[in-house]
């Protein structure tokens, strides 16, 4: 749906709620409202996902499971079973519920926003999932401190709030509709102070404060048990590539960026390619094959590190 149309049918919308009373608090008729449940469920590489669909945002992405990322979900099928996964910035948990149920993974799923995270759990508790997909409603920093998150949008589901400063994933300054406090946590502090465990594979999606991440997690990344970080990076980013490669992983795969789409009237925005790196080219990526240096050369990034490693494996989906 385009903008303008987005704008004519919420005008439209609350017009219409206005003139029939719909918004009056009349006990009897939310009672009513709340009987109302609607739950979608995708299948996807043969695993069923349940996901709570009583927002249009919370339908649109368990619609786009397999369809948005699907280098994501290739990336998950390739975890051993039973193997820690960290999910930070898990919004409603797509990723998270995949690789718990599709890998038996033990999950922990990192989402500071507060709607996210109550869709988060009962997504959660629609899928059975209790002590193995474990929600945090905290955000991931380079300290540990009680911070704002800044809020692009108040719609459930939304994306692209930022924990601190209300700097988006262009690194451009926004207007935030508000701040939510939140607690913030170097990662390697938390799982030191909560005795976590130790993670084996880790997404970020963090809509613009991944150094940040990855600084707070510098001793949990360079721990010999990890194994294979995913992450989004915007071009002329070279101090995250600096960051992550000095815990000692490599960039191994490379998929090129996809194009934009629009959702409920917020763009969402995927124009930076998704990386993953690894410490090693073992059997999580015996499926890949190089990527054709012309391809890489498109993005300044990867072509920069190209030229600092020329051995380093870049490799994109077979």
């Amino acid at each position: 749906m385009t903008t303008t149309k987005r704008a004519f049918f919420e005008s439209a919308s609350d017009s219409l709620i206005a003139l029939l009373g719909l918004n009056r608090p009349i006990r009897l008729y939310r009672a009513f409202l709340a009987r109302i449940n609607c739950i979608k469920r995708v299948r996807v590489n043969g695993t069923d996902v349940s996901f709570d669909a009583n927002d249009e945002l919370h339908l649109l992405r368990a619609n786009w499971l397999e369809t948005k990322e699907p280098e994501t979900l290739e990336w998950i099928n390739g975890f051993g079973q039973g193997e820690v996964f960290y999910d930070v910035g898990a919004n409603v948990g797509v990723f998270s519920l995949y690789a718990s149920l599709h890998r038996g993974c033990d999950v922990y799923a990192f989402e500071p926003e507060a709607k996210n995270y109550s869709c988060l759990n009962k997504n959660i508790f629609l899928n059975r999932l209790g002590r193995r997909v474990i929600a945090l409603n905290v955000g991931l920093h380079d300290a540990t401190s009680i911070e704002f998150l800044q809020l692009h949008d108040l719609a459930s589901g939304a994306a692209l709030h930022s924990v601190g400063e209300a700097i988006d994933w262009r690194g451009e300054r926004f207007e935030a509709k508000f701040e939510q406090a939140v607690l913030a946590f170097r990662l390697d502090e938390m799982i030191e102070l909560f005795r976590m465990p130790q993670p084996i594979h880790m997404k970020i999606d963090v809509d613009g404060n991944e150094l940040k991440v990855i600084r707070g997690a510098a001793r949990t990344l360079s721990d010999p048990r990890f194994r294979s970080l995913q992450i989004e990076l915007k071009e002329g980013d070279r101090d995250l590539i600096q960051a992550i490669e000095s815990c000692g992983l490599k960039l191994f795969r490379l998929h090129p960026c996809r194009p934009a789409r629009r959702a409920s009237g917020l763009l969402e925005c995927r124009i930076h390619p998704r990386l993953i790196f690894s410490i090693a080219s073992g059997p999580l990526y015996h499926r890949t094959q190089p990527l054709p240096v012309a391809a890489v050369t498109r993005h300044p990034v990867t072509r920069d590190l190209l030229r600092r490693s020329p051995a380093s494996p870049v490799r994109c989906r077979s």
